[in-house]
């Protein structure tokens, strides 16, 4: 079993709406990373969300896992945010997959950003988190 890191990147609730985030990232040596958001993502938000992201891709090599399968609330700033970061991942030739929450996931139907590349974005149960 291989050992994980896992940090706790940003919890927070204020402002106007209530704001109720959480992304974690687990990194295992062969494997990649794995990072899960939970929560709300705003349009102050999804600019960190890409961040988080970038910061994984150059942080190890292999292929990143974004879980938002636990996402209750989002924007277009965060899809906007998805689809820099899958271009990003595909000009460097790496595998970013991403579990969408329902919410999410009509959000790229409705927007026509499926085809962006349906292996990578799909909707469903969470990733597994530990392993096999």
């Amino acid at each position: 079993m291989t050992p994980r890191l896992r940090t706790a990147l940003c919890r927070s609730r204020g402002g106007p709406h209530r704001d109720d985030l959480s992304v974690s990232v687990e990194r295992a040596p062969a494997r990649g990373s794995l990072i899960t958001v939970e929560g709300e993502v705003c349009a102050g938000r999804a600019a960190d969300l890409y961040n988080v992201l970038t910061a994984a891709m150059d942080s190890r090599p292999g292929p990143v896992k974004l879980d938002l399968s636990g996402v209750t609330s989002c924007d277009l700033a965060t899809l906007r945010a998805l689809l820099r970061a899958h271009r990003r991942a595909a000009g460097e030739h790496r595998v970013l997959r991403v579990r969408l929450s329902p919410g999410l996931a009509r959000l790229v139907a409705l927007t026509g950003s499926g085809s962006l590349g349906s292996p990578t974005l799909c909707p469903g149960p969470r990733h597994r988190t530990t392993d096999p």
